[in-house]
């Protein structure tokens, strides 16, 4: 015999569905950029987020008092076009998957600057930290749609286009992100900036590790996408490609990997702002 639910019970189910869907719309922000249409592009464009990336960005870390000073309207330019063209809304001038991918990969480090604005990153000196809400409950316009930088990773760039090599190139403005290119991601060279950035970070002690007592560190996001990195051989496999025969960390390093001895570093979420002193590109 099966028991219906009792009349209060049903009445304190829908009042809870009510109270979490009433929470869920309350955290949910659609953010948008406000640019005069004198500004706004006729069509799809990286030109304004070229500026901002070759005047602000400097060994993969941001001036983000110069971003907030001098080019935010660039940045906003952009994100304007980017919310009004794009694979879906202007196939025509995405033919290529790599063109598609390169404007993805773009448009979330160029969301990604603007949070950090928003947050106040260029107005001050202290030392912010990733705010994990922005990725699930800020709304950004992207290629004519509502879309969240979870879902944008989550449901369109890891399952369409399932390049390993895109973890190289997304960056969340944490210190233990990825290296933040100085230039926008283009289709035609995409191949060759990926693998340039996989080698640049496997240089760095953020993304290996070789350390005095033979212990060998690889940055987390290799842990948290381990299957994404199975076409590529796994943790071998991208040591291989992208650390130099000569580097000295090259044998202890694929060592570990292939006996299953690689370690995963703690993730410095703090913001990956240049220091006092640095200087980004002319």
């Amino acid at each position: 015999m099966i028991r219906r639910p009792k009349p209060k019970r049903i009445f304190l189910l829908i009042a809870g569905l009510a109270i979490l869907a009433f929470v869920v719309i309350s955290l949910t922000r659609c953010q948008a950029t406000r640019v005069e249409l004198s500004d706004q592009l006729a069509s799809y464009s990286d030109q304004p987020l070229r500026v901002v990336l070759t005047r602000h960005v400097s060994e993969g870390l941001v001036d983000y008092e110069g971003l907030g000073k001098q080019s935010r309207k660039p940045l906003d330019i952009y994100l304007d076009g980017v919310a009004r063209f794009g694979p879906h809304s202007t196939p025509e001038v995405f033919p290529a998957a790599t063109d598609r991918l390169a404007y993805y990969l773009n448009a979330y480090n160029a969301i990604m600057l603007r949070k950090w604005l928003d947050d106040g990153a260029g107005e001050d000196k202290i030392t912010r930290t990733v705010n994990k809400a922005w990725f699930f409950f800020d709304l950004w316009r992207v290629d004519g749609r509502w879309i969240s930088l979870d879902k944008l990773e989550q449901t369109i760039i890891r399952p369409r286009y399932k390049d390993s090599r895109s973890h190289f190139a997304l960056v969340c403005g944490a210190m233990s992100c990825p290296p933040l290119l100085d230039e926008p991601f283009v289709g035609s060279r995409l191949d060759e900036q990926l693998d340039r950035l996989g080698r640049q970070w496997l240089t760095e002690p953020d993304g290996l590790d070789v350390r005095a007592d033979g212990a060998v560190y690889m940055s987390s996001i290799f842990s948290w996408y381990e299957e994404d990195f199975i076409d590529a051989g796994g943790l071998a496999g991208v040591l291989t490609r992208y650390l130099d025969e000569d580097d000295p960390r090259r044998e202890a390093a694929l060592s570990a990997a292939r006996e299953g001895r690689i370690q995963f570093m703690d993730y410095d979420w703090s913001i990956n702002r240049q220091s006092p002193g640095d200087e980004a590109n002319p």
